[in-house]
């Protein structure tokens, strides 16, 4: 009702002015045309009219009068516009409407009508030119979006919506709904990684993986959502410029193989059939999601070269956890030769960056120590193969063991790769290779001879400092420390080998036997049984270093 009374009022006026334009001009015409015959007043007929159609012109269109296809797709808005309501067709003007949406969806127009104003600048002031006015008003357009969007209190709000949300106001540890993570997972993708201050980061993310490790069906759409597109993986997980909001991507992605590892177990065999007859295509309900993601990840991995430039261990985690996730999964990955494609992937990595296979990662910065959770995925897959003791070792990676082919283990003990002693030599993901020497030496006299063989040609031939030493001492200390049948023979072999290696360094490298001297006291103090032995044989360990003395 106001604004009718606003309309009603503003036609008064109108009609005011034009009467007294009328009778204004009216007394002009009657006067020049006194002086010039009454030829003024046809001339200034004809200029009100022209005036008249302009303005009407103008009152047609919503935007600039130049834009024709901006009005015309105006006016289509305009029509679409349908308010059933009376109440609301008094309040509501569908010409307001169409003008804040197009200022709102298209800023550009409206900083392209204030450019192009005709009004006249008083006298004395220069004119703005176009760009600098459409740009000042740009920035202020985007500092009020910024500012109201990217707002703590906001943030704060939607977290405490997706953190406390729970319809039956009972269960105080409520599982959100697909439909409530996807709100929270396309928040956080789109507007909170986009401000600049991000201090409870952390809390989304956590929030967030515990939402997609708690819900299959959240784990499958975002899992669905990286494969469909492609670009969607890659801008998430390899190209995203900011490491904090990668590695939370990469803990939402995490978190979903996991908790969709023993669900679609039965599902791998099936899914891997239709993989391997129609391609790789979106994966539909029935399918197993996860080896889906694999599938692809290995296929841009191979095919890529923005991912071998980026060396980046987060591309690489979703593997080591699909191989954790159950033991049908460590079976597919074995049955699909991945670890043939993980030494292809490493010797890519290496074959120009490491002259030497002789040197660590902490001492080499090209070496390949963003392929870290390969390592722990193959460590995985060989801690669940059966070992020949009659218990399982602690490394076990799952209850039961998998049935593997006979020479998938090839790599480890083939000369010829050499694969193996790369990674110890530059100490890529230590925990991992000391659970591989445990699971392969655990009640099995010939692998420990062979570790220990390996010990003693690596100290003799590469090392030269204590950290290249260091990550074959480390191998050393894990076979010393293994609680088996065969300890007490283990401990005397691991003493007899190591009294034999600084008898021999002493001759030729000095250096050597001078830091293995030192060392003898820490594995004593770590392992009562090697202390045991090391005082038994006190005497030799004198007759080959004076200077070393047993700390009680």
């Amino acid at each position: 009702e106001k604004e009718k009374e606003k309309e009603v009022q503003k036609a008064k006026k109108q009609s005011i002015r034009s009467d007294s334009r009328d009778t204004r001009g009216g007394t002009k015409s009657d006067a020049r045309g006194g002086e010039h015959g009454g030829a003024g007043s046809d001339e200034e007929e004809e200029t009100r009219t022209k005036k008249k159609e302009k303005r009407k012109k103008k009152s047609s269109h919503f935007g600039d009068s130049s834009d024709s296809d901006d009005s015309s797709e105006s006016q289509e808005f305009a029509q679409q516009i349908n308010i059933e309501d009376s109440h609301l067709k008094n309040v509501l003007n569908p010409q307001i409407l169409v003008e804040f949406r197009e200022k709102l969806m298209n800023p550009s127009s409206s900083r392209t009508t204030i450019a192009k104003s005709s009004r006249k600048l008083p006298q004395g002031k220069v004119p703005v030119p176009a760009d600098i006015l459409e740009r000042v008003t740009g920035e202020n357009f985007d500092f009020v979006v910024y500012k109201y969007l990217f707002d703590e209190d906001y943030f704060n709000f939607v977290f405490q919506l997706i953190t406390l949300y729970d319809p039956t106001y009972q269960v105080p540890d409520y599982d959100l709904p697909l439909h409530m993570i996807q709100f929270a997972f396309k928040f956080y993708t789109h507007i909170y990684v986009h401000s600049k201050n991000k201090p409870e980061q952390s809390k989304w993310e956590q929030r967030l993986a515990d939402c997609f490790g708690r819900n299959p069906d959240a784990a499958r759409w975002f899992i669905s959502f990286l494969c469909e597109d492609r670009r969607n993986l890659k801008s998430m997980i390899i190209r995203c410029p900011h490491q904090k909001t990668r590695k939370s991507y990469v803990a939402f992605l995490d978190r979903s193989l996991s908790c969709l590892g023993p669900l679609e177990s039965d599902l791998l065999e099936t899914t891997s059939l239709k993989i391997s007859a129609s391609g790789l295509t979106k994966p539909s309900k029935g399918d197993a999601y996860s080896l889906y993601y694999i599938e692809i990840l290995l296929d841009i991995v191979l095919s890529d070269k923005e991912v071998k430039k980026k060396r980046q261990s987060e591309t690489y985690k979703a593997i080591a956890t699909f191989a954790a996730s159950s033991p049908d999964a460590a079976k597919l990955l074995f049955n699909r030769g991945i670890v043939d494609i993980i030494i292809k992937i490493f010797s890519e990595a290496t074959t120009k960056s490491l002259p030497t296979c002789y040197t660590p990662a902490y001492t080499n910065r090209s070496a390949p120590i963003h392929l870290s959770p390969l390592v722990q995925a193959l460590a995985t897959l060989v801690c669940a193969t059966p070992s020949l003791g009659d218990t399982p070792p602690p490394t076990s990676s799952f209850p039961q063991p998998i049935e593997v082919p006979k020479d998938s283990l090839s790599f480890i003990f083939d000369d010829s790769v050499k694969f193996l002693l790369k990674i110890i030599a530059q100490d890529i993901n230590e925990p991992a290779i000391r659970d591989i020497v445990v699971h392969l030496s655990w009640e099995n006299k010939v692998n420990t001879q062979y570790w220990l063989d390996l010990f003693e040609e690596c100290m003799l031939s590469g090392p030269s400092s204590w950290s290249e030493f260091l990550p074959y001492l480390n191998i050393f200390q894990a076979l010393v420390l293994i609680e088996d049948k065969i300890e007490l023979w283990r401990i005397e072999k691991c003493l007899t080998t190591y009294l034999k290696l600084m008898k021999k360094s002493k001759a030729t490298r000095p250096r050597t036997a001078t830091i293995l001297a030192p060392y003898l006291n820490k594995l004593a103090r770590i392992s009562p049984a090697f202390k045991t032995h090391l005082t038994k044989n006190s005497s030799k360990v004198s007759h080959i270093c004076h200077d070393f003395t047993l700390e009680k």
